[in-house]
């Protein structure tokens, strides 16, 4: 076997070993990552939440909801003079952020990134797009409630792309692929088009005149 298609062979059975163990249905992981979720969405919420009547928690689901393990509960509290109204809705985050994040881990076992520079733009990269399959459905759930306000075009944009990351079959291991590979592309090589060099003249080649 070849240098090129071993190195081949050993990453794709990196990746998929990596890809087995983090989609393993393990004890307990659902809860931890949606307890993961929640305590981040949480701090980012709050202090945008704070001068308001309004506040917003995912959290897990509770033993009386019914709910599996990989579901996190957006609720949602508002206070007015005659009591509080709370608003309660469902969140996979097995569906939107764990298995793009589980992809992502696998991607990079596979085919880890060979400088410090591109390792900076895969963890942006992953922090981002996980961050944004997370954020779309609640911001489309406040949106149904009509908490956030994004316009007419905005909220379709929105509910737009919640079905295209997150409902639609497949896009949770897709877009991580696509962007792993845009990020792990090897530089194009810098095309120099060199100028055609004019034709020399040689001293005294000039056609000899017949006698």
């Amino acid at each position: 076997m070849r240098p090129a298609s071993r190195s081949r062979v050993f990453a794709i059975a990196r990746f998929a070993a990596a890809f087995a163990i983090l989609i393993f249905p393990w004890s307990g992981l659902g809860r931890a990552f949606v307890d993961a979720v929640g305590a981040a969405a949480t701090a980012v919420a709050d202090p945008i939440t704070a001068s308001s009547n309004l506040s917003v928690t995912v959290r897990s689901a509770r033993p009386n909801e019914n709910q599996p393990d990989w579901c996190g509960i957006i609720d949602v509290k508002r206070d007015f003079p005659e009591g509080p109204v709370r608003q309660a809705g469902a969140l996979d985050l097995r569906r939107a952020g764990y298995l793009q994040f589980a992809t992502f881990l696998s991607l990079a076992a596979g085919w880890p990134p060979k400088s410090g520079r591109r390792a900076l733009i895969a963890s942006a990269v992953v922090v981002g797009v996980v961050s944004a399959v997370i954020a779309v459905p609640i911001f489309d759930f406040l949106r149904e409630l009509g908490i956030a306000s994004f316009g007419a075009w905005g909220g379709a944009m929105v509910a737009l792309v919640r079905r295209a990351l997150v409902a639609a079959p497949g896009m949770a291991y897709a877009i991580p692929g696509m962007a792993w590979v845009a990020i792990m592309q090897p530089r194009l090589p810098n095309l120099r088009i060199e100028p055609h060099a004019k034709p020399s003249v040689r001293a005294g080649s000039g056609s000899q005149k017949s006698r």
